[in-house]
């Protein structure tokens, strides 16, 4: 019974998130992407909260408020490309891109920019160094992964520091806690400290830091 019964649940909710979906018409009902098409399926995250409109609210109204500014934006670990499609579709000029390890997401964010009228605006890679090195003018960086923050921090940092073309960079870096209530913001803050970078805002959940070149 201990085993069946999370299968169960999720079924039971993919269901509700299928049937939502399609009385929806396919769209984000709320929140800050309200009115962009999205897609039936959602990576590593629930779908319905997205629907809705109420996935990480203060973490999208803060990208938001940010992209407005922005030329560029890269989500590192960007899944189907909810951020990546969403601040694109609210701000028309923002050059959006995300890069993912999973080829899933390729297609995926593709689908996504395609039925929302985002190709020429939005991109997607499956390689770190390249999508670091198209970034220009003042670009906002979300680095969404799980377990690996603090590899992925200094292999953007690295390649980050041959691109000539950045004039301002905001990173934004989520980190959840762990089971036992630790995590690894302090050594978070240490290395982006150690490469010049203020920390501007700190949450329980996401660490947001500004850095200037």
């Amino acid at each position: 019974a201990e085993e069946i019964l999370p299968v169960a649940l999720g079924l039971i909710q993919a269901s509700l998130a299928k049937e939502f979906y399609l009385n929806a018409g396919g769209k984000i009902l709320g929140g800050v992407f309200k009115g962009m098409n999205y897609l039936p399926v959602s990576l590593s995250s629930v779908l319905m909260p997205k629907l809705l409109g109420t996935y990480e609210n203060k973490v999208a109204k803060y990208l938001l408020d940010k992209a407005e500014s922005s030329d560029h934006f890269l989500e590192i670990g960007c899944a189907e490309g909810y951020y990546v499609a969403g601040l694109a579709y609210k701000c028309r000029h923002l050059h959006s891109s995300g890069v993912d390890i999973d080829p899933s997401s390729l297609y995926l964010t593709l689908l996504l920019r395609k039925i929302n009228g985002l190709t020429k605006r939005k991109t997607i890679e499956l390689d770190l160094e390249q999508s670091v090195g198209k970034l220009f003018g003042n670009t906002l960086v979300l680095i969404d992964v799980d377990e690996d923050e603090i590899g992925i921090i200094s292999k953007f940092l690295a390649f980050a520091n041959h691109n000539k073309n950045v004039k301002a960079t905001t990173l934004v870096v989520e980190t959840d806690l762990n089971l036992d209530g630790t995590s690894n913001t302090e050594e978070i803050k240490a290395i982006l400290r150690s490469n010049l970078f203020e920390i501007k805002k700190l949450c329980i959940m996401i660490l947001k830091t500004t850095s200037h070149h």
